[in-house]
């Protein structure tokens, strides 16, 4: 995943925010899930992942791995990585208007 390095970055600017990241994770066979296990140790992302999280991808209309979503504190979708722009906007966005 390419994007590992900066999703990184954006989690340790937005974090003292008040904005939190989840990954969701829809594999539940073993193998896959210690390869993605190894993958997070290894590309430095700490915050939670939940695994067998399909219920929650479909519910966030999620079609593509990776994909990228944007919640506010109201739990909608502020923004996903299929309406274009950066997450980093789209984090700027949600900071900015949470008042």
């Amino acid at each position: 995943m390419q994007e590992a390095p900066s999703l990184v970055q954006a989690y340790l600017k937005y974090r003292s925010q008040g904005v939190e990241f989840v990954g969701l994770v829809p594999d539940t066979d073993p193998e896959l899930v210690e390869q993605t296990r190894a993958f997070l140790q290894q590309a430095g992302i700490t915050w939670p992942t939940a695994v067998g999280a399909e219920e929650t991808i479909s519910a966030m209309r999620v079609e593509f791995f990776p994909s990228h979503v944007v919640v506010g504190k109201d739990g909608k979708v502020l923004w996903n990585s299929e309406m274009g722009g950066t997450l980093e906007a789209a984090l700027e966005r949600a900071v900015s208007s949470s008042g």
